[in-house]
Protein backbone atom coordinates (compact mmCIF):
# COMPACT_ATOMS: atom_id res chain seq x y z
CA UNK A 1 0.00 0.00 0.00
CA UNK A 2 1.67 3.18 -1.12
CA UNK A 3 0.94 6.56 0.59
CA UNK A 4 1.20 9.38 -1.17
CA UNK A 5 3.21 11.97 1.23
CA UNK A 6 2.82 14.93 -0.52
CA UNK A 7 -0.89 14.85 -0.49
CA UNK A 8 -0.94 13.96 3.12
CA UNK A 9 1.66 17.31 4.31
CA UNK A 10 0.03 19.71 1.56
CA UNK A 11 -1.86 22.69 3.56
CA UNK A 12 -5.54 22.12 3.63
CA UNK A 13 -6.68 25.77 3.50
CA UNK A 14 -5.17 29.22 4.19
CA UNK A 15 -6.58 30.07 7.01
CA UNK A 16 -6.28 26.44 8.76
CA UNK A 17 -3.01 25.01 6.78
CA UNK A 18 -3.48 21.96 8.97
CA UNK A 19 -6.67 21.64 9.36
CA UNK A 20 -9.37 21.04 12.32
CA UNK A 21 -8.26 19.37 15.51
CA UNK A 22 -9.56 16.24 15.79
CA UNK A 23 -8.22 14.91 18.60
CA UNK A 24 -11.52 14.59 19.97
CA UNK A 25 -13.24 12.72 17.40
CA UNK A 26 -15.02 9.52 17.63
CA UNK A 27 -13.20 8.37 14.72
CA UNK A 28 -9.89 9.23 16.38
CA UNK A 29 -11.01 7.65 19.55
CA UNK A 30 -12.00 4.30 17.95
CA UNK A 31 -8.57 4.40 16.38
CA UNK A 32 -6.61 5.19 19.93
CA UNK A 33 -8.86 2.27 21.56
CA UNK A 34 -7.12 0.03 18.80
CA UNK A 35 -4.00 0.51 20.63
CA UNK A 36 -4.89 0.56 23.90
CA UNK A 37 -6.63 -2.58 23.47
CA UNK A 38 -3.21 -4.07 21.97
CA UNK A 39 -0.68 -2.56 25.10
CA UNK A 40 -3.06 -4.12 26.90
CA UNK A 41 -3.08 -7.93 24.90
CA UNK A 42 0.70 -7.50 24.91
CA UNK A 43 1.19 -9.21 21.69
CA UNK A 44 1.94 -8.52 18.00
CA UNK A 45 -1.50 -8.54 16.20
CA UNK A 46 -3.36 -7.37 18.88
CA UNK A 47 -5.49 -9.58 20.24
CA UNK A 48 -8.35 -9.93 17.50
CA UNK A 49 -7.89 -6.13 16.71
CA UNK A 50 -8.36 -5.33 12.77
CA UNK A 51 -5.57 -3.52 12.01
CA UNK A 52 -6.66 -2.94 8.31
CA UNK A 53 -9.75 -1.70 9.13
CA UNK A 54 -7.81 0.84 12.11
CA UNK A 55 -4.96 2.04 8.94
CA UNK A 56 -8.23 2.73 6.97
CA UNK A 57 -9.42 5.03 10.04
CA UNK A 58 -6.22 6.65 10.01
CA UNK A 59 -5.68 7.41 6.03
CA UNK A 60 -9.65 8.55 5.92
CA UNK A 61 -8.19 11.46 9.03
CA UNK A 62 -4.76 12.17 7.57
CA UNK A 63 -7.25 13.42 4.67
CA UNK A 64 -8.98 15.96 7.49
CA UNK A 65 -5.83 17.27 9.36
CA UNK A 66 -2.47 17.32 9.53
CA UNK A 67 -1.39 15.41 12.67
CA UNK A 68 1.23 13.79 14.21
CA UNK A 69 -0.50 11.29 16.30
CA UNK A 70 -1.81 9.89 12.95
CA UNK A 71 1.72 9.87 11.42
CA UNK A 72 2.96 7.48 14.56
CA UNK A 73 -0.22 5.44 14.48
CA UNK A 74 0.46 4.26 11.09
CA UNK A 75 3.85 3.62 11.79
CA UNK A 76 2.64 1.39 14.65
CA UNK A 77 -0.49 0.22 13.02
CA UNK A 78 2.28 -1.32 9.85
CA UNK A 79 4.48 -2.83 12.87
CA UNK A 80 1.15 -4.86 13.86
CA UNK A 81 0.03 -5.91 10.32
CA UNK A 82 3.85 -6.88 10.17
CA UNK A 83 4.14 -4.45 6.98
CA UNK A 84 7.72 -3.23 6.82
CA UNK A 85 7.21 -0.71 3.74
CA UNK A 86 4.16 1.00 4.89
CA UNK A 87 6.02 1.26 8.25
CA UNK A 88 8.95 3.15 6.11
CA UNK A 89 6.05 4.85 4.47
CA UNK A 90 4.88 6.05 7.54
CA UNK A 91 7.91 7.03 8.80
CA UNK A 92 8.72 8.96 5.95
CA UNK A 93 5.55 10.53 6.62
CA UNK A 94 5.97 12.08 10.38
CA UNK A 95 9.25 13.26 8.78
CA UNK A 96 7.46 15.10 6.63
CA UNK A 97 4.91 16.73 8.43
CA UNK A 98 7.66 17.76 11.04
CA UNK A 99 9.59 19.23 8.86
CA UNK A 100 6.97 20.97 6.62
CA UNK A 101 4.09 21.43 9.18
CA UNK A 102 6.10 22.38 12.02
CA UNK A 103 4.57 25.73 12.34
CA UNK A 104 1.06 24.66 12.46
CA UNK A 105 0.65 20.87 12.74
CA UNK A 106 -0.88 19.38 15.49
CA UNK A 107 -0.99 18.81 18.12
CA UNK A 108 -0.05 22.92 17.95
CA UNK A 109 2.59 24.58 20.19
CA UNK A 110 0.36 27.01 21.38
CA UNK A 111 -2.23 24.82 22.87
CA UNK A 112 0.21 22.27 24.29
CA UNK A 113 3.53 23.31 24.11
CA UNK A 114 6.85 21.74 23.33
CA UNK A 115 5.96 18.55 25.38
CA UNK A 116 2.33 17.99 24.14
CA UNK A 117 3.73 18.39 20.47
CA UNK A 118 6.45 15.72 21.32
CA UNK A 119 3.80 13.39 22.59
CA UNK A 120 3.46 11.23 19.79
CA UNK A 121 7.01 10.49 19.06
CA UNK A 122 7.42 8.99 22.44
CA UNK A 123 5.67 5.91 22.06
CA UNK A 124 7.96 4.90 18.93
CA UNK A 125 10.87 4.43 22.01
CA UNK A 126 8.50 2.10 24.51
CA UNK A 127 8.87 -1.73 23.89
CA UNK A 128 5.10 -2.34 24.22
CA UNK A 129 4.27 0.08 22.19
CA UNK A 130 6.03 0.24 19.12
CA UNK A 131 9.79 -1.79 19.29
CA UNK A 132 8.39 -5.30 20.54
CA UNK A 133 6.05 -5.11 17.38
CA UNK A 134 8.80 -4.23 15.05
CA UNK A 135 11.30 -6.75 16.08
CA UNK A 136 8.40 -9.22 15.31
CA UNK A 137 7.92 -7.98 11.40
CA UNK A 138 8.79 -10.71 9.21
CA UNK A 139 11.90 -9.80 6.93
CA UNK A 140 12.08 -13.14 5.07
CA UNK A 141 9.23 -15.91 4.02
CA UNK A 142 8.26 -18.95 2.67
CA UNK A 143 5.29 -21.08 2.45
CA UNK A 144 6.85 -24.24 3.59
CA UNK A 145 10.26 -22.83 5.17
CA UNK A 146 7.65 -20.46 7.52
CA UNK A 147 9.29 -16.56 8.21
CA UNK A 148 11.38 -15.12 10.19
CA UNK A 149 11.79 -11.94 11.51
CA UNK A 150 14.25 -9.00 13.20
CA UNK A 151 14.14 -10.82 16.50
CA UNK A 152 14.54 -14.00 15.16
CA UNK A 153 17.88 -12.97 12.71
CA UNK A 154 19.07 -11.64 16.10
CA UNK A 155 18.52 -14.97 18.03
CA UNK A 156 20.43 -16.91 14.98
CA UNK A 157 23.16 -14.78 15.44
CA UNK A 158 23.85 -15.21 19.36
CA UNK A 159 22.65 -18.53 19.55
CA UNK A 160 23.89 -19.83 16.03
CA UNK A 161 23.60 -23.47 15.16
CA UNK A 162 22.00 -24.56 18.19
CA UNK A 163 19.28 -22.29 17.49
CA UNK A 164 15.62 -23.86 17.50
CA UNK A 165 14.53 -23.85 14.09
CA UNK A 166 18.35 -22.63 12.57
CA UNK A 167 18.41 -25.63 9.47
CA UNK A 168 14.87 -23.82 8.04
CA UNK A 169 16.41 -20.50 8.77
CA UNK A 170 19.80 -21.54 7.17
CA UNK A 171 17.89 -23.39 4.29
CA UNK A 172 15.80 -20.20 3.81
CA UNK A 173 18.44 -17.70 3.48
CA UNK A 174 20.59 -19.75 1.14
CA UNK A 175 17.36 -19.71 -1.56
CA UNK A 176 16.52 -16.09 -0.79
CA UNK A 177 18.43 -13.84 -3.45
CA UNK A 178 21.42 -11.70 -2.09
CA UNK A 179 18.97 -8.73 -3.26
CA UNK A 180 16.32 -9.31 -1.54
CA UNK A 181 18.50 -9.50 1.68
CA UNK A 182 20.39 -6.56 0.86
CA UNK A 183 17.12 -4.92 0.61
CA UNK A 184 16.26 -5.47 4.05
CA UNK A 185 19.11 -2.93 4.75
CA UNK A 186 17.65 -0.16 2.50
CA UNK A 187 14.88 -0.51 4.35
CA UNK A 188 16.04 -0.40 7.64
CA UNK A 189 18.80 2.49 6.53
CA UNK A 190 15.34 4.19 5.38
CA UNK A 191 13.39 3.82 8.65
CA UNK A 192 16.51 5.08 10.56
CA UNK A 193 17.26 8.07 8.45
CA UNK A 194 13.27 8.83 8.72
CA UNK A 195 13.38 8.83 12.28
CA UNK A 196 16.41 10.43 12.67
CA UNK A 197 15.23 13.47 10.34
CA UNK A 198 12.36 13.60 12.62
CA UNK A 199 14.80 13.58 15.07
CA UNK A 200 16.45 16.77 13.97
CA UNK A 201 13.76 18.98 13.55
CA UNK A 202 12.70 18.48 17.34
CA UNK A 203 15.59 19.06 18.91
CA UNK A 204 16.17 22.16 16.74
CA UNK A 205 12.88 23.46 17.97
CA UNK A 206 13.47 22.24 21.59
CA UNK A 207 14.31 25.89 23.05
CA UNK A 208 15.60 24.18 26.31
CA UNK A 209 13.40 21.27 26.24
CA UNK A 210 14.15 18.00 25.82
CA UNK A 211 13.28 16.68 22.33
CA UNK A 212 12.58 12.70 22.04
CA UNK A 213 14.98 10.31 23.16
CA UNK A 214 15.27 8.02 20.01
CA UNK A 215 18.12 6.27 21.07
CA UNK A 216 16.14 3.32 22.41
CA UNK A 217 14.51 2.89 18.83
CA UNK A 218 18.44 3.59 16.85
CA UNK A 219 19.80 0.71 18.87
CA UNK A 220 16.85 -1.85 18.12
CA UNK A 221 17.02 -1.13 14.35
CA UNK A 222 20.71 -1.33 14.58
CA UNK A 223 20.43 -4.43 15.94
CA UNK A 224 18.25 -5.91 13.54
CA UNK A 225 20.38 -4.27 10.86
CA UNK A 226 23.84 -5.78 12.11
CA UNK A 227 21.96 -9.14 12.43
CA UNK A 228 20.93 -9.40 8.69
CA UNK A 229 23.99 -8.30 7.61
CA UNK A 230 25.80 -11.04 9.10
CA UNK A 231 24.04 -13.24 7.00
CA UNK A 232 25.02 -11.80 3.88
CA UNK A 233 28.61 -11.71 2.07
CA UNK A 234 30.80 -8.96 2.81
CA UNK A 235 30.95 -8.07 -1.14
CA UNK A 236 26.98 -8.15 -0.71
CA UNK A 237 27.40 -4.99 2.10
CA UNK A 238 28.45 -2.01 -0.45
CA UNK A 239 31.94 -2.78 1.81
CA UNK A 240 34.69 -3.44 -0.58
CA UNK A 241 37.11 -5.78 0.93
CA UNK A 242 40.83 -4.12 0.90
CA UNK A 243 42.33 -6.82 -1.52
CA UNK A 244 41.03 -8.61 -4.26
CA UNK A 245 39.58 -12.01 -3.25
CA UNK A 246 41.55 -14.83 -5.23
CA UNK A 247 39.81 -18.03 -4.55
CA UNK A 248 35.78 -18.80 -4.95
CA UNK A 249 35.70 -21.27 -1.67
CA UNK A 250 37.38 -21.95 1.53
CA UNK A 251 41.10 -23.84 1.22
CA UNK A 252 41.57 -26.95 3.30
CA UNK A 253 44.16 -26.36 5.44
CA UNK A 254 46.77 -29.51 6.65
CA UNK A 255 44.32 -30.27 9.61
CA UNK A 256 41.22 -30.47 7.20
CA UNK A 257 39.63 -27.14 8.20
CA UNK A 258 38.46 -25.09 5.81
CA UNK A 259 40.44 -21.16 5.61
CA UNK A 260 39.09 -18.26 3.86
CA UNK A 261 40.36 -17.81 0.40
CA UNK A 262 43.52 -15.60 0.12
CA UNK A 263 43.20 -11.90 0.03
CA UNK A 264 39.30 -12.35 1.17
CA UNK A 265 38.21 -10.45 4.40
CA UNK A 266 39.63 -7.56 7.16
CA UNK A 267 42.85 -6.30 6.35
CA UNK A 268 45.37 -3.46 7.21
CA UNK A 269 46.07 -2.07 10.54
CA UNK A 270 43.79 -1.48 13.34
CA UNK A 271 44.18 2.04 15.04
CA UNK A 272 40.83 2.58 16.82
CA UNK A 273 37.84 0.52 18.30
CA UNK A 274 35.60 0.83 15.34
CA UNK A 275 38.84 -1.14 13.45
CA UNK A 276 38.31 -3.43 16.11
CA UNK A 277 34.89 -3.90 15.73
CA UNK A 278 35.14 -4.68 11.71
CA UNK A 279 37.60 -7.25 12.15
CA UNK A 280 35.42 -8.84 14.59
CA UNK A 281 32.55 -8.97 11.80
CA UNK A 282 35.00 -10.08 9.00
CA UNK A 283 35.97 -12.88 11.45
CA UNK A 284 32.38 -13.85 12.19
CA UNK A 285 31.26 -13.03 8.50
CA UNK A 286 33.81 -16.03 7.65
CA UNK A 287 32.52 -18.61 10.40
CA UNK A 288 29.02 -18.07 9.07
CA UNK A 289 29.96 -18.13 5.62
CA UNK A 290 32.23 -21.37 5.58
CA UNK A 291 31.99 -22.95 9.21
CA UNK A 292 28.51 -22.28 10.58
CA UNK A 293 28.18 -24.79 12.78
CA UNK A 294 31.39 -23.03 14.69
CA UNK A 295 30.76 -21.58 17.97
CA UNK A 296 33.57 -18.94 17.28
CA UNK A 297 30.97 -16.03 16.40
CA UNK A 298 28.88 -16.50 19.54
CA UNK A 299 32.14 -15.81 21.64
CA UNK A 300 33.16 -12.86 19.44
CA UNK A 301 29.92 -10.99 18.98
CA UNK A 302 30.06 -10.86 23.13
CA UNK A 303 33.16 -9.42 23.08
CA UNK A 304 32.48 -7.30 20.28
CA UNK A 305 29.56 -5.66 22.94
CA UNK A 306 32.46 -5.06 25.50
CA UNK A 307 34.90 -3.37 22.70
CA UNK A 308 33.44 -0.01 24.79
CA UNK A 309 33.66 -1.12 28.40
CA UNK A 310 35.85 -1.01 31.14
CA UNK A 311 36.95 -4.22 33.49
CA UNK A 312 34.87 -3.37 35.59
CA UNK A 313 31.42 -3.48 33.33
CA UNK A 314 32.48 -6.55 31.33
CA UNK A 315 32.60 -8.12 34.69
CA UNK A 316 28.80 -6.89 35.31
CA UNK A 317 27.84 -8.14 31.96
CA UNK A 318 29.62 -11.61 32.58
CA UNK A 319 28.22 -12.21 36.56
CA UNK A 320 26.16 -9.49 37.88
CA UNK A 321 25.96 -10.86 40.93
CA UNK A 322 29.95 -10.66 41.36
CA UNK A 323 29.97 -6.89 40.85
CA UNK A 324 29.86 -6.02 44.57
CA UNK A 325 31.78 -9.45 45.77
CA UNK A 326 34.66 -8.09 43.15
CA UNK A 327 34.85 -4.35 44.75
CA UNK A 328 34.74 -5.80 48.24
CA UNK A 329 37.90 -7.67 47.27
CA UNK A 330 39.92 -5.12 45.59
CA UNK A 331 38.79 -2.80 48.61
CA UNK A 332 40.13 -5.56 50.87
CA UNK A 333 43.65 -5.36 48.46
CA UNK A 334 43.50 -1.74 49.11
CA UNK A 335 43.41 -1.87 52.65
CA UNK A 336 46.66 -4.09 52.86
CA UNK A 337 48.60 -2.53 51.11
CA UNK A 338 48.15 0.45 52.94
CA UNK A 339 48.53 -1.39 56.26
CA UNK A 340 51.84 -2.87 54.67
CA UNK A 341 52.94 0.64 53.57
CA UNK A 342 52.18 2.20 56.79
CA UNK A 343 54.40 -0.91 58.60
CA UNK A 344 57.02 0.20 56.40
CA UNK A 345 56.91 3.92 56.97
CA UNK A 346 57.58 2.90 60.80
CA UNK A 347 59.73 0.58 60.32
CA UNK A 348 61.84 2.96 58.04
CA UNK A 349 61.48 5.98 60.85
CA UNK A 350 63.03 3.46 63.77
CA UNK A 351 66.02 2.52 61.32
CA UNK A 352 66.45 6.44 60.64
CA UNK A 353 66.50 7.40 64.19
CA UNK A 354 68.61 4.72 65.14
CA UNK A 355 71.04 5.81 62.98
CA UNK A 356 71.15 9.25 64.14
CA UNK A 357 68.66 11.03 61.60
Amino acid sequence: MAIDIGALVAPLSEEEPSGPDLYADPVRQQIEAAFERSISADSVGGDDIDWGETVKLILAQAEQTRDLWLATYLMRAAAQQQKFETLCDAADWLAALSSERWADVHPQLDEVGFIGRKAPCESLTRIGEFLGPLREVPLIAHERLGSFSGSDFERFVDEGAGADGFGQFRALVEATPVEELQNILVQVDRLVDAIQRTDQIFTENAEGDSATNFEPTYQALDKIRRAVKANLPPEATGEEPDDPVESDGPVESGDGAATAPKGAGFSGGINNRNDVARAIDAICAYYEKYEPGSPVPLVLRRARDWISLDFMAVLEDIAPGSLSEAGSVLKSQRVRENNSYDSGSSSDSDSSSSDGW
